[in-house]
């Protein structure tokens, strides 16, 4: 059976496929003795599970990332027993976006900015959506862009998509909604007058009520069905 990095798995992962993870971390840790304490095969990517990833990539010559990515998922290959897919688990998903937004507080805004370093509203909503392989290849990459592919909600979930709308001059932001009520994260600076220099311009969490523009929802839901099932 083969390991698939792909979507990453990291910290506050969780499912099927962690628990694989941790077999063959298990498998190829017990005859060297490379990691302490056997990992409990409880599905949760954890402390102790992140700290054998990194000792794996550090035996190994990888990236020392903690991240389960496409090279060190094939290099596992040899210790693999289980099979961890390229799907993801359906039900983590939206909480699995959560913890990779958040991952991002506190870096810079900027003006076209995609990440990793810096981002726009959008490239920090398509970075996010990316690395857990949830966007086909959209060409337009604007707030706009992006909310008008998507169907609209009015009771958003967890990481729906917040939009905002001047009116005047159209959509020109978006965000991911949080569980706590009127909270969002995303990336909100200055517009094109941001060069990712603005302390107070930087992904970040802020109340869509205290806005003065219109805002609406957009479902993610049919991105997530569109994922490949583990099955």
């Amino acid at each position: 059976m083969t390991v698939s990095g792909s979507p990453p798995i990291r910290a506050g992962s969780s499912g099927s496929r962690v628990r694989a993870l941790q077999k063959a971390l298990n498998a190829w840790s017990e005859p060297q003795e490379a990691v302490p304490d056997t990992l409990v095969e409880d599905g949760e990517f954890g402390w102790n599970t992140l700290i054998a990833v990194y000792a794996y990539q550090n035996f190994s010559g990888l990236t020392l990332d903690g991240i389960v990515g496409p090279k060190t998922a094939a290099s596992l290959n040899a210790f693999a027993e289980d099979s961890l897919v390229a799907s993801v688990d359906h039900p983590n998903v939206r909480e699995t976006l959560q913890i990779t937004a958040l991952g991002y507080l506190g870096h810079p805004y900027e003006w076209g900015g995609n990440g990793p370093d810096t981002f726009d509203c959008s490239g920090f909503v398509l970075k996010v959506l990316d690395e857990l392989s949830l966007i086909p290849g959209w060409g337009d990459d604007t707030a706009a862009g992006i909310a008008n592919r998507l169907s609209k909600v009015d009771t958003p979930q967890p990481m729906d998509l917040v939009v905002f709308d001047t009116g005047t001059r159209g959509i020109n932001h978006i965000g991911f909604v949080l569980p706590d009520e009127t909270k969002y994260i995303g990336a909100n600076g200055g517009g094109k007058h941001t060069k990712g220099n603005d302390y107070h311009a930087h992904v970040n969490l802020r109340d869509w009520n205290y806005d003065p523009r219109v805002v609406s929802f957009r479902s993610i839901q049919g991105l997530i069905d569109a994922t490949p099932s583990k099955e």
